[in-house]
Parts: C-alpha cells; structure tokens; sequence
C-alpha cells in the first residue's frame, strides 16, 4: 500500500520535532535525515504528479469546450 501524503506530511513534522530535540543523538539524527530525505522526494512527486492531472484534465477541458 502506497503511502498518503498527508501521512508523509505528519511524519516529516514528527521527524522535525525530533532532530530540533536537545537530545536527539548524532546516528538518530543521521537515519532521521535520510528518512526525511526521502519522504520530502515522494512528496515532491506526488505533487508533480496531481501537477500533471491536473494540467491535462484543464487541457481535455479546452479542447472539449473548442469543439
């Protein structure tokens, strides 16, 4: 099952509250960066993606309202 956006949204908050903790050790803090890291990719292209949908469903739109 493909993570939801907003799931991905709530952990990266959690992940921030946890490195900006005092006492998050140096290794923590590492395997938060890369999770953040990735999470903040398939964020990204979830957004592209609706970006693209959204874009063509205006241009399928046009072109119906054209003919």
């Amino acid at each position: 099952m493909e993570m939801k956006y907003g799931e991905a949204l709530k952990r990266l908050e959690e992940i921030e509250k946890l490195v900006t903790a005092d006492d998050t050790d140096i290794d923590r803090l590492a395997a938060l960066t890369r999770e953040a890291r990735e999470l903040l990719t398939f964020c990204k292209e979830r957004l592209r993606r609706i970006e693209k949908d959204v874009e063509e469903a205006r241009e399928e739109r046009g072109m119906k309202s054209e003919e």
